[in-house]
């Protein structure tokens, strides 16, 4: 948050007020959210169990959410079809209904309205290995609550064709299961100099697609897991006295976060259990939540 706020003053110094203010959005978003810790990587489901089901809960917890997770350093780095990846230790994704919140984002609203019954914006935001600040992705995507999962599905638009292009070329052939999904610049006024960059405006979709992998993968599974009848939410709070040296040093808080327990499996000794990979069942009048595992200190 401090890193964020830090940048958008100095962007503004540097005579780019429309940037900063996006980067301002982008904080107040981040305050507005409600926050979840995840597993390392995301991992609750795994890829080969994914499946049409996951996609009938995608619905937000609430107008404005983040999810976060860690990656190891020694976490071997996928390569996304030749585009270069961030290697980011930490990763966020900051999801809204842009139908139900403002997003910091405004392109997320014209988008939502292309899609009937509109769907989640998926903005990640990452540290890097080194640690030194937090960095904004140069895109958004777009998720629409109401596009099946197609197996077999093959690309519609230039900007998937190319990215699925990418993929192949680096020997990723991807699963059996696509949906289709949208994407749109962070900064408009930057997509002319991105596509400089990349080679043209698709080529920048392509890219965001790409980039945004992992992000949108754990929104699906984090939508899923949530709605499970037998999935709890705890708080987790930073000690007061952490937060109080912050604040005196002008620092922002470190927030409240909410962890995914089992109600069925949870015990006194067990009050950080936090939902690793597993899958779900489906019940005669519920969906519940199977194999847990857990997660220590996250302070």
């Amino acid at each position: 948050m401090d890193s964020l706020v830090e940048q958008a003053r100095a962007i503004r110094a540097d005579g780019a007020p429309e940037i900063a203010d996006t980067y301002f959005s982008i904080v107040s978003a981040l305050n507005d959210a409600v926050k979840y810790l995840l597993p390392e990587r995301g991992d609750m489901i795994a890829p080969q169990d994914l499946g049409e089901a996951h996609l009938e809960l995608l619905s937000l917890p609430a107008p404005c959410i983040v999810l976060e997770s860690f990656w190891r350093e020694d976490d071997k780095l996928p390569t996304r079809g030749g585009v270069e990846v961030t290697h980011a230790q930490k990763r966020i994704a900051l999801c809204w209904d842009p139908e139900k919140y403002k997003g910091p984002v405004a392109a997320g609203e014209s988008c939502s309205k292309q899609y009937d019954g509109g769907g989640i914006c998926v903005l990640p935001i990452y540290q890097t290995v080194a640690g030194d600040q937090w960095h904004v992705a140069h895109g958004v995507e777009f998720v629409p609550y109401n596009t099946p999962l197609v197996k077999g599905i093959k690309p519609d638009t230039e900007a998937s064709r190319i990215a699925a292009e990418m993929q192949e070329k680096e020997g990723f052939k991807g699963g059996t299961w696509g949906k289709k999904v949208d994407c749109f610049p962070t900064i408009p006024a930057l997509l002319p100099h991105l596509a400089q960059h990349y080679g043209s405006v698709d080529a920048v979709k392509a890219s965001i697609m790409l980039e945004n992998w992992d992000e949108t993968y754990m929104l699906i599974q984090a939508c899923a897991v949530l709605q499970c009848a037998n999935v709890e939410t705890e708080t987790i709070s930073p000690p007061d006295k952490l937060n109080k040296s912050r604040l005196a040093k002008g620092l922002a808080p470190f927030f409240e976060y909410q962890v995914m327990t089992l109600s069925a499996e949870r015990t006194g000794g067990e009050k950080k259990m936090h939902l690793r990979r597993g899958h779900m069942r489906r019940l005669s009048d519920r969906v519940i939540w199977v194999r847990p595992a857990i997660i220590g200190k996250f302070w």
